[in-house]
């Protein structure tokens, strides 16, 4: 079972990385990232109330594509955007560092912490709930305009 949803999860995920350049077209970046911030807030909420379910869980992998993947294209759409040609190396090895480095780091410690103290669901939970601070924060992204997403900014 493990196996087959992870694989689900990659293939959604693929197929989502298709139809991004299209959806960086025709939409601005604020309102994207808050969907995905508010699909990750469900994914949490899901793996808090009904993680034992089979069916809920190929919901979770597909909201996992659809969330991350969403914004993994949409930061990098971004960073193409905001740095210029000779520095999107520096910007993509600053938003690896802090986001899946230091953000990683941090993260894991506090999901180890509320684990130990208020439980799985408590932490999926408390995770749902900074997800929704996200989507918060992400309203604020209105500014910036349509984004290209083109083959340089997928490397």
């Amino acid at each position: 079972e493990i196996g087959a949803l992870w694989a689900l999860g990659v293939v959604a995920e693929v197929a989502l990385f298709a139809v991004m350049p299209n959806v960086l077209a025709k939409s601005a970046p604020g309102p994207l990232f808050t969907a995905c911030f508010a699909l990750t807030a469900l994914r949490w909420l899901a793996l808090a109330l009904l993680p034992a379910s089979l069916p809920m869980l190929v919901v979770v992998q597909v909201l996992h594509a659809i969330s991350f993947g969403a914004f993994h294209a949409l930061a990098m759409a971004l960073l193409h955007r905001l740095f210029a040609n000779a520095q999107q190396g520096r910007g993509q090895a600053l938003y690896s560092s802090l986001s899946f480095g230091a953000g990683g780091a941090l993260g894991s410690a506090a999901a180890g912490w509320l684990w130990a103290g208020v439980g799985a669901d408590g932490a999926w939970l408390a995770a749902a709930a900074m997800a929704v601070l996200g989507g918060v924060a992400a309203l604020g992204i209105g500014s910036v305009g349509r984004l290209r997403y083109d083959r340089e900014s997928r490397a």
